[in-house]
Formats: C-alpha cells, sequence, structure tokens
C-alpha cells in the first residue's frame, strides 16, 4: 500500500552516449551511468541531477590463469606493475575514481584496505622491475609478449582499454590486440577459457569483505581468472568458520593478500556511483552498495 510507483521500466543500454542521449530526451528519469565526458560540463548542464558517489566496486582485468603466457606469475606481476593508475584516473575515467592496488575496495566496513607489495614504488622503478620480469619470462624485443585484451562493447571500455594497452607497450614492449564483444559473448568467451585478458568489475552485494574476496574460491560461479590456490582455500574455510570478528578480518586480509602475490588480476581502480536523476524523482538515496529500491522513490508530475 506504501509503494508509490505504479511500475519500473528498464532498459539495456551498452553504450553511455546513447544512453545519455535518451535521458536528454526524456526518454529516462535514472541513468545507470554517466557519458566519458568531464564532471564540470555534466553539472553546468544537469546541476544536482548528476550524482557520483563511492561506491564498494572494483574495475579490473583478469588473466585466464590456464592459458599461456598467463601462465608465468612473472607475466603477470609485469602487468599488474605497469598501468599508471593515477594517469588512468585522472586523464581517462576523470569520474573520481580511486587507483586499485588491491581487490577489496576502500571503504569496506571492518576492514583494512591491503596493498601490492609493489604499490609504493615509484611508477619508474615498477617499470624497470617489470622489464626484467619479462625478460626472466623469455620475451625480449625479437620475441615480444603478444596477447588479445577482450572487453564489451561501450566508448568507456574501449577509451580504457586503449590506454592501458599503450601503457603495456611503452613499459614492455607488450604486442597487445583489442577485441571487443558484446557483454554476453564476452562472458561466454571467458567461461570458455578462450579469453586471455579480459575486462570484468565486481560489486559488492553485502558490506562484507569476506564475500568480496570469496569470488576467488575454486568452486565460485564468478572465479573468472580460475584461480586457484590450496593456501588460499583454506584461510578462507578457517575465516568462514572462524567466530570472532578480528580473527575472520585477519584470516580474509591474508587471503586477500595471497591473490595479490600470486598477480591473479589487475585491479585498475575502485568505482564509483556515477549516474543522471532526474529531478522529478524523489527520495532517490544513493549509497555504497548501488542499490535503490524503487519502493523507496516516486516520480512527480
Amino acid at each position: 500500500a506504501a509503494t508509490r510507483l505504479e511500475a519500473v521500466r528498464y532498459f539495456d543500454i551498452a553504450d553511455t552516449n546513447s544512453e545519455y542521449a535518451r535521458y536528454r530526451a526524456g526518454e529516462l528519469d535514472v541513468t545507470l551511468n554517466l557519458p566519458m565526458t568531464t564532471l564540470e560540463q555534466l553539472r553546468a548542464k544537469h546541476g544536482n541531477a548528476v550524482r557520483v558517489t563511492p561506491s564498494l566496486a572494483i574495475y579490473y582485468y583478469g588473466f585466464n590463469l590456464k592459458k599461456p603466457p598467463f601462465t608465468s606469475r612473472d607475466v603477470r606481476e609485469a602487468l599488474a606493475m605497469t598501468v599508471d593508475r593515477e594517469r588512468l584516473v585522472r586523464l581517462v575515467t576523470a569520474m573520481g575514481e580511486t587507483p586499485a592496488y588491491a581487490w577489496v575496495p576502500i571503504g569496506m566496513p571492518g576492514y583494512t584496505p591491503q596493498k601490492s607489495t609493489w604499490a609504493n614504488l615509484p611508477y619508474a622503478e615498477r617499470v624497470s622491475r617489470a622489464r626484467e620480469l619479462v625478460a626472466k619470462a623469455g620475451y625480449s624485443s625479437s620475441r615480444p609478449l603478444r596477447f588479445e585484451l577482450r572487453y564489451n562493447t561501450g566508448t568507456g571500455h574501449e577509451k580504457i582499454a586503449i590506454a592501458v594497452s599503450a601503457m603495456w607497450k611503452e613499459a614492455v614492449n607488450a604486442d597487445v590486440t583489442l577485441v571487443a564483444e558484446e557483454f554476453k559473448a564476452l562472458l561466454q568467451t571467458i567461461q570458455r577459457g578462450d579469453a586471455q585478458v579480459f575486462r570484468s568489475s565486481w560489486s559488492a552485494d553485502v558490506p562484507d569483505a569476506y564475500a568480496f574476496v570469496n569470488v576467488f574460491s575454486k568452486d565460485h560461479e564468478f572465479n573468472l581468472t580460475r584461480y586457484y590456490n590450496p593456501k588460499f582455500e583454506a584461510l578462507m574455510t578457517q575465516a568462514f568458520q572462524a567466530p570472532d570478528p578480528a580473527n575472520r578480518q585477519a584470516l580474509v586480509e591474508s587471503a586477500e593478500r595471497l591473490v595479490l602475490e600470486d598477480a591473479a588480476i589487475v585491479p585498475l581502480y575502485f568505482m564509483v556511483n556515477r549516474r543522471l536523476v532526474s529531478p522529478r524523482v524523489v527520495d532517490w538515496k544513493d549509497n555504497a552498495l548501488r542499490t535503490v529500491y524503487s519502493q523507496d522513490v516516486t516520480v512527480t508530475k
């Protein structure tokens, strides 16, 4: 009886520019994302309709750990080290994202943020070390590191892929082929084991670090990298059974550090909620879990 909306209509729109055009035409009340333009420009046009807030979500590149050359930890770590995340979020995404050097987002309740061991090194030093790792793995100017980077279609994903592949080319002479697919097709490619490196993201459905890290468990449906480490499994089992919250947190932190040491992924940035909410939508409340229930809002005429 308290629900004030008669119905909600959802549209599946892959391209943020198309979504933005439909919002401006009055066809959408709320967008899922914002176009790749500056916040200043958007706020000048739309004022308080522009919503940018922290989110418990990460944007990352995953390796297929069962497919060469990513069976080599040296190769994986070299690529993880040589993404200039500060430059990426400042010049490419530019929506207030935070560079990511770990898996669990900053702001996860009751959790101490972790970092890769090389995260505090100057970028030039990381590049130098990465070149040594790539050489150690058997790659050189006459035998460059070659692989495909797959991502789902959309202007934003393409810009990020172009920027990161250019960083890899400059840092370790990686020859990266970019392949864009529709999201469903990309997921099928990953699940078949045909993708070498792929774009993905992960969002918290509950504000709990255990649930966020558990995606790397061997039986998890979305363990897209096919990561498996018996030590990780043991730590997560202990964490699941731990009655003491502090002990549980320490075990999850150890498990996350193990994933980072194994270089199973390339964390790029912690995401933000970024969308347009029409002034005619009343009682919309942004939150870090990116979940707003339609029962709580209404639309004015």
